[in-house]
């Protein structure tokens, strides 16, 4: 065996693929490969250590030395254990759910994917299939596209964990748009209550989470009053068939969604939702803690506490020492620019507005595939539009300044 070989053994595991529900994906991630090829080296060099004699051939070592598979020993920092290292091994990615902010192009993404489930395929009902029948399909679907909307909006700007969006309470949240705020379960206390957190929120964002409440209460009244589960009338999340849905069918949904949109192949699972809300938070306090367009000049350990602790009463964490990882990683992103507290101050302003005409593509795009659109729905839509696109530009250009 020589590097050759190992070399050859890497390509195969890199270019090996399966087919999962009609979409081609790899195998296995980098990580993988990385493990499977430090197993072999492990097993190698055992077969060295017991059975190699003297004037045997050196199976493995180092660059200078003449193996016949050279390597690099080293050791893991956080375990202590030792590591090999081939020259053919690809790099190490980060493990799922490792900090990392969900991007907005995947976010863009998941959303397509959830219009075209309910309203891409124009033969989601079948023509000779009883009327009837076909108003319940249809009613299932709209409910089914306004949950996963609502989800994916709940993800992104509060930072949730599934279980809590799971078990958000409808009688407490009746008046969110009168208040600004909608009132969120904390998960992962001590004593596994849920005890509750009122979160601030925009109007735009209010008045979608109510947009949710309204489509739900409908999907509601729509369905047979005998095959609802008494449960469902306090759940915010519900089941085609009228259950409660829960943390664990929420999560199977989004996989579904995740491979249904392509993103098989990549890092993506809900949490990166809550790193992507706890990252944006924390660069927003660091501005209004300090004041001073220049964090590098004046951070020191009390500001990084008093803001991670600020942070936290908005997602839940138990302690402000939970988010100094993400502390760390906003606070090499702040040191990138000369200036930016201008350019961070408008950035939930701008996500506002991009949020609005996202909405609103999507709904322009619901009444064209119902032919419910009229010159007048037209005119009004492209007229609003025009206004959201002129001030989202105007705090683009603001953005843009600070960051050149």
């Amino acid at each position: 065996m020589r590097d050759e070989d190992i070399q050859r053994l890497v390509t195969y595991l890199k270019e090996e693929s399966i087919v999962k529900k009609g979409i081609v994906r790899n195998r296995r991630n980098n990580n993988q490969i990385i493990a499977i090829i430090q197993t072999i080296i492990r097993f190698l060099r055992w077969l060295q250590i017991q059975f190699t004699l003297n004037g045997d051939a050196i199976l493995l070592g180092d660059e200078s030395s003449s193996a016949q598979i050279h390597i690099t020993i080293g050791r893991n920092p956080k375990t202590g254990r030792t590591t090999y290292t081939h020259a053919s091994m690809p790099k190490q990615v980060a493990p799922k759910g490792d900090k990392i902010p969900i991007p907005d192009e995947y976010i863009s993404k998941l959303r397509d994917t959830i219009f075209h489930k309910c309203y891409g395929d124009p033969t989601a009902v079948p023509i000779d299939e009883p009327i009837e029948k076909s108003s319940v399909r249809i009613v299932k679907n709209r409910y089914i596209y306004e949950r996963r909307m609502f989800s994916v909006l709940m993800f992104k700007i509060s930072g949730l964990r599934p279980m809590e969006l799971c078990k958000i309470p409808l009688n407490e949240n009746k008046n969110l748009i009168k208040e600004r705020a909608v009132y969120l379960p904390t998960g992962k206390t001590r004593n596994n209550d849920l005890p509750l957190r009122k979160f601030p929120l925009s109007i735009g964002e209010a008045n979608r989470i109510e947009k949710y409440f309204n489509a739900r209460s409908e999907f509601l009244s729509a369905m047979d009053k005998n095959i609802i589960n008494p449960d469902a009338t306090h759940a915010i999340l519900l089941t085609d068939d009228c259950q409660p849905l829960n943390e664990k069918s929420l999560t199977r949904d989004f996989s579904r969604l995740v491979d249904a949109a392509g993103l098989g192949n990549v890092k993506l699972c809900l949490s990166m939702f809550r790193h992507r809300f706890i990252t944006i938070e924390i660069l927003l306090e660091m501005q209004r803690a300090t004041n001073n367009p220049n964090v590098a000049a004046i951070w020191n350990e009390g500001i990084r506490h008093s803001i991670c602790a600020i942070v936290a009463a908005k997602t839940g964490h138990g302690s402000a020492e939970s988010l100094f990882t993400y502390f760390h990683e906003a606070y090499k992103f702040s040191t990138k620019f000369d200036t930016y507290s201008e350019a961070i101050e408008h950035l939930r302003q701008l996500d506002d507005k991009l949020e609005d005409l996202t909405v609103m593509g999507y709904e322009i795009r619901r009444a064209l595939a119902s032919n419910q659109v009229d010159f007048a729905f037209a005119e009004s839509t492209l007229e609003s539009l025009e206004k959201i696109k002129s001030d989202v530009e105007a705090l683009k250009t603001v953005a843009l300044k600070n960051q050149l």
